[in-house]
């Protein structure tokens, strides 16, 4: 193996900067150390906090078709995505400047005030991009937006799309699992067109209740080692279990270490690279 790309959330670094140095870093993510563990001479982390699914899906691909395009060849690529969970969904660009585009991020926030307004039972990040991506540069694909900067019709106008997604919030966690799983299916399909080598897991899940859901919906899936299920791993619950001293449900630099080794012996002993 030659190069690594991971595409993940903030349990894998938070915000990717596109072409990165492996080990000169002072303080590496999981990425880092699994790219030292499989020997690798090239890594690219696209990481992005709380990155919807569907994003994951879109950059995975782009990535892997710019990368083609220049090495001509999948052969010595391993990619490893790391999904935020099914239910995050992608929300529709909000403004456009430029030739960037202003998207949300959203997650439901469990411990909320039972009295707080709807909109404040979701935490909200502004994320700039391009409309086309480099992904091979060394550079940040995304930059956090300051909430002041956005205009007020666009804030109005996301808090509208935030109550018509509460109504029968439950269902919908349910519903979107099962499209995920459709989103998730078709990525699968197409690494395994291009042979492309590949591990997936997911950064979220720490109930009990949700990881039996999220499985059993996910079962077909993971039976080829390629992705691992939330019984076995999720970036938060291990995280916080194989830290000293964890950060909201994230890591510490021995929680990162601890991760690194747990994914790079998956790799190993599935002979998935």
């Amino acid at each position: 193996m030659q190069d690594l790309f991971v595409n993940g959330t903030c349990i894998a670094s938070g915000w990717g900067r596109g072409a990165e140095p492996i080990a000169s870093l002072n303080q590496p993510s999981w990425i880092h150390h699994v790219a030292n563990n499989l020997n690798c001479s090239n890594l690219w982390n696209h990481s992005l906090s709380n990155k919807p699914l569907q994003m994951s899906i879109d950059d995975t691909v782009g990535f892997c078709t710019q990368y083609y395009s220049k090495y001509k060849t999948y052969s010595g690529l391993f990619a490893i995505i790391e999904f935020s969970g099914p239910q995050h969904m992608q929300w529709a660009p909000i403004y456009k400047r430029a030739h960037n585009i202003v998207t949300p991020t959203v997650i439901h926030a469990d411990n909320a005030e039972t009295t707080a307004s709807i909109a404040d039972k979701y935490i909200s990040a502004f994320i700039e991009h391009g409309i086309t991506k480099n992904y091979l540069e060394t550079k940040e694909l995304f930059h956090y937006i300051n909430p002041d900067a956005i205009p007020r019709h666009a804030h109005l106008r996301h808090k509208e799309r935030i109550l018509e997604y509460h109504s029968d919030y439950g269902s919908k966690v349910i519903k979107q699992t099962f499209i995920a799983r459709q989103q998730i299916q078709w990525l699968v399909d197409w690494l395994n067109k291009n042979n492309i080598s590949y591990l997936m897991n997911w950064a979220s899940g720490t109930k009990p209740a949700y990881i039996k859901m999220v499985d059993s919906a996910f079962t077909s899936l993971y039976h080829t080692r390629r992705f691992i299920p939330m019984q076995n791993y999720t970036g938060t619950s291990k995280g916080v279990e194989w830290s000293i001293e964890p950060y909201k449900n994230h890591p510490d630099a021995i929680g990162q270490a601890r991760i690194a080794s747990f994914i790079s012996k998956w790799i190993h002993e599935h002979h998935l690279a």
